[in-house]
C-alpha cells in the first residue's frame, strides 16, 4: 500500500513534483523581477539625483518593488511548507509500507483473493527443483524428528507399563506355581503347651463324662438361657454327644457328631480375641464368661455350647457353608452380655484357594476354613489319621508345608490334607466318593 501523490487536485491534475517545479520557477522569476526593479530604482535615482521630475517614477518603482518582495517572500514560505508536507507524507508512507509488509501474510490468509499474482521466477527449473527438494528435505527431517520423539515417548510408556505388568505377572506366577510355606503358631494352635490344637467338638461331652461339675453347671445354664430347656446331666450328655447305634452310627445327632463346622468357626473367634490387646476383657463382656476356663484352657467348650444351642436346627444335620456364614456373622453381630460388644465379621464362601496362594490370605490375617468331602486326613508322617470316605468334614487351615500339604486343625489335633487327592475316588462303591475341598475365608473387621 502507498499513499498516491499523483492523483487529482493539486494544480489541476499535475503531480506534486510539477507543483514544486512551478513554485521554484515563480520564486526565481519573482527574485529576477525584484533584481531588475532595484537596478532601475538605482539608475533612476542617479539620473534624478534623488529628486526632480523623476521623483514620481521612482516612488512607483519602490511601490512595485515592495509588492514583488512580499510576493517573493510568500512564494518562499509556500515552497517551505510544501517541502515539509512532502517529507511528512513520505515518512508516513514509509511507516505504512513497513506495517503492510509485516502484516501482509496475515492479511492474505484472511483475504486470499487480494494476494497479487506471483512474479515469474528468473531461476532455472533446476534451481527451483533444487530449492524445492531442499525445503522438502527439511520438512522430512522435521517429521522424522517428531516421529523419533513420539516413538521414544511410546517406548517409555510401554517400558513403564511392562514393568507394572511384569511385577503383576511375577506375583501371579508365584501365586500359581510357587509354594510359600507358612504356619500359624500361636496361643490357639499350641498343642505342646495346652494339649490342644484348636477346639474339639467332643470337648464339652468329655467334660460331662469326666464329671466336671463347674463345666456341667455352665453348659446347662447356657442351654437353659438359649432354649428354655432344663436338662439333667444325662440329657446334657446326650445333647452334646448324640445317640448312637451298635455300629457307632449316630441315630440322634449331637454336637460331637455334627459340630465340626461349629468348631471351625469357634476357632476363628478365639483367634480374633487372643490377638487383641484387651481381648480377654472384651471376650468376657461379649460372652458373659471368661476367655479361659477354671482349668486354664481357652474356653472353646463354653462358646461351642453357646453357639450350638442358639443356632442348631434338628431338621438339618450339621452346617452347610452358607448356613455357617449366616450363623457366624449373626452370632458376632449380637450386642453381647454388656449390650455393646457387637463384632463385624465377613465370611466368604467358595473362595479359590490353592497351595500356592493360601499364604497370602494367612499372612494378611485372614482365616481359612476348608469343607472337605471324602478326604483322608493324614498325620505328619503321612499315615492316615482319619478316613472321611462317604462323609464331609470342616477344619481350619493353619498353613501349608513345603511339599504343598495343608496343615489343619481337627479334633483338637494338628493334621494334614493333600490337595493331590482332589478328584480321586476314596472309599468303596457304596460308601465313598470323589475327594473335593471347598474353601471359605473369614475376616474380622
Amino acid at each position: 500500500m502507498r499513499i498516491e501523490l499523483n492523483s487529482g487536485g493539486l494544480f489541476g491534475g499535475s503531480s506534486v513534483a510539477e507543483m514544486q517545479d512551478h513554485l521554484g520557477t515563480l520564486t526565481k522569476g519573482s527574485e529576477a523581477m525584484l533584481f531588475a526593479f532595484n537596478n532601475l530604482k538605482r539608475f533612476t535615482y542617479n539620473i534624478n539625483g534623488g529628486v526632480g521630475i523623476l521623483q514620481d517614477a521612482l516612488g512607483g518603482i519602490e511601490a512595485r518593488i515592495s509588492v514583488d518582495e512580499s510576493r517573493a517572500a510568500n512564494l518562499k514560505q509556500t515552497g517551505t511548507q510544501v517541502d515539509a508536507f512532502i517529507r511528512q507524507v513520505r515518512t508516513t508512507d514509509s511507516g505504512v509500507a513497513e506495517l503492510v509488509v509485516q502484516n501482509q501474510d496475515a492479511f492474505y490468509e484472511v483475504n486470499a483473493w487480494a494476494r497479487p499474482a506471483a512474479e515469474a521466477s528468473n531461476k532455472s527449473w533446476f534451481d527451483e527443483a533444487k530449492e524445492w527438494v531442499g525445503q522438502k528435505i527439511d520438512q522430512i527431517k522435521d517429521g522424522i524428528n517428531k516421529i523419533k520423539e513420539k516413538i521414544k515417548e511410546i517406548y517409555n510408556t510401554i517400558k513403564e507399563k511392562l514393568g507394572e505388568y511384569w511385577e503383576k505377572f511375577k506375583y501371579w506366577w508365584n501365586d500359581h506355581t510357587k509354594i510359600t510355606p507358612i504356619h500359624i503358631e500361636d496361643e490357639v494352635y499350641d498343642q505342646e503347651t495346652y494339649d490342644a490344637y484348636g477346639g474339639r467338638q467332643h470337648g464339652p461331652v468329655e467334660d460331662v463324662r469326666d464329671g466336671d461339675a463347674e463345666a456341667i453347671k455352665l453348659y446347662t445354664d447356657i442351654i437353659r438361657e438359649n432354649t428354655g430347656k432344663v436338662m439333667s446331666e444325662e440329657e446334657l450328655k446326650q445333647y452334646l454327644d448324640g445317640v448312637y447305634d451298635e455300629n457307632g452310627e449316630a441315630t440322634i445327632d449331637g454336637l460331637n457328631s455334627e459340630g465340626c463346622e461349629y468348631t471351625a468357626i469357634v476357632n476363628t473367634i478365639f483367634e480374633y480375641y487372643t490377638h487383641r490387646e484387651n481381648g480377654a476383657e472384651e471376650f468376657e463382656r461379649k460372652f458373659g464368661f471368661s476367655l479361659r476356663d477354671h482349668k486354664g484352657r481357652l474356653n472353646y467348650n463354653a462358646v461351642l455350647v453357646d453357639v450350638y444351642s442358639k443356632y442348631d436346627d434338628p431338621n438339618f444335620g450339621g452346617l452347610t457353608d452358607k448356613r455357617a456364614e449366616k450363623i457366624l456373622e449373626a452370632y458376632m453381630a449380637e450386642p453381647g452380655k454388656d449390650g455393646q460388644s457387637s463384632v463385624n465379621v465377613n465370611m466368604r464362601t467358595n473362595v479359590h484357594i490353592t497351595k500356592t496362594n493360601i499364604d497370602n490370605y494367612l499372612r494378611d490375617g485372614k482365616q481359612v476354613i476348608v469343607s472337605a468331602q471324602n478326604v483322608k486326613i493324614y498325620k505328619e508322617d503321612g499315615s492316615v489319621l482319619q478316613n472321611c470316605a462317604g462323609a464331609g468334614h470342616a477344619m481350619v487351615v493353619t498353613g501349608v508345608t513345603e511339599d504343598g500339604r495343608y496343615i489343619v486343625s481337627t479334633w483338637g489335633e494338628k493334621a494334614y490334607l493333600d490337595p493331590k487327592d482332589c478328584g480321586k475316588w476314596n472309599g468303596s462303591f457304596f460308601e465313598g466318593g470323589f475327594v473335593s475341598m471347598d474353601f471359605n475365608v473369614i475376616e474380622y473387621q
